[in-house]
Formats: structure tokens, C-alpha cells, sequence
């Protein structure tokens, strides 16, 4: 039975170290005007959703182009990054946008990735429902 016992906390010990290991990846879902307020990685990290736009062609519609979908976000880690910046999924047009951006903050590197913008527009005609943004914190 001791044996058992050992070999569970043993087990228990080495998923835990694996776990500590691994690099933390938060997902994190805003409405336009909300703040992402809590420390990561050892800094306090704020990202507020300033605004969104989303010409991405709707479901079951026919259009000339794919569209696109833009968020732009304040982003405050520490005392060191305070930045206004643009993501953009399925960029085709505006040149210069990207759907990631990496900070470094005391030789730590924080990425943050937009992942989504919901809903996806179903047609021209519906009424406007609330957009928010997904992004993951790396």
C-alpha cells in the first residue's frame, strides 16, 4: 500500500512540474469599452477594447470581397507598455495590420492575439447585435 501511495505522489509531483512549466495562455472575451485588469506573468496587464469594426462579408451573401475585421485596444503591462494599437483578422486591405503583437516587459514576452470577432454578420438586413472581441494573452 506504501508503494501505491508513493507512486501516486510521485506521479502528482511530475504532472504538477510539467504543468508549472508550461507557458500560460489566457483567453480573454471583451465588449467594446470593457478592460482586461489582472496580472499575468508577474505584471499587471490591462487591455481595454476601444472599438470594433467588422466589414467581413456576410453569411449566405455574395460579395467582391472577403471583408475584414478590425478591434482597436489600449494595452498597459507594467509600467513599461502603454500602447493604442489596431488587430485585424482576414487583413487583405489595410496594409500594416496584423492579428498579433509581442511586447517584451524584464526579458518576458507578452503576446496578445486576436483570435475572433462574434458574431460573424448573418446578412445585411439583420439588426445589429453586439460584437466582441477574442484574444489570447500569451
Amino acid at each position: 500500500m506504501k508503494i501505491l501511495f508513493v507512486g501516486f505522489a510521485l506521479v502528482i509531483g511530475v504532472l504538477d512540474c510539467a504543468k508549472s512549466d508550461a507557458d500560460p495562455v489566457r483567453t480573454i472575451d471583451l465588449h467594446k469599452g470593457e478592460n482586461y485588469d489582472k496580472e499575468f506573468k508577474g505584471q499587471d496587464v490591462k487591455i481595454s477594447l476601444l472599438e470594433i469594426s467588422d466589414s467581413r462579408c456576410p453569411e449566405n451573401v455574395q460579395c467582391v470581397w472577403a471583408g475584414e475585421a478590425r478591434v482597436g485596444v489600449q494595452v498597459e503591462i507594467g509600467s513599461t507598455v502603454n500602447d493604442s494599437l489596431g488587430l485585424c483578422l482576414d487583413c487583405t486591405v489595410t496594409p500594416g495590420l496584423a492579428d498579433a503583437k509581442t511586447y517584451t516587459v524584464d526579458g518576458q514576452s507578452f503576446r496578445i492575439v486576436l483570435t475572433e470577432v462574434n458574431p460573424y454578420p448573418k446578412d445585411t438586413t439583420a439588426e445589429t447585435i453586439e460584437q466582441k472581441a477574442v484574444f489570447e494573452l500569451q
